[in-house]
């Protein structure tokens, strides 16, 4: 069976997808940040 590879994949794809909106996460608070002060 391939389950531990494509347990691997979808592994690493939710931890690009978790990296991915964290970094907008920041960037979006920097952004309000900027834009109240």
């Amino acid at each position: 069976m391939a389950a531990p590879m494509v347990l691997g994949s979808f592994l690493m794809h939710l931890l690009l997808v978790t990296k991915n909106a964290a970094e907008a996460n920041v960037l979006t608070l920097l952004n309000i940040k900027g834009v109240t002060v």
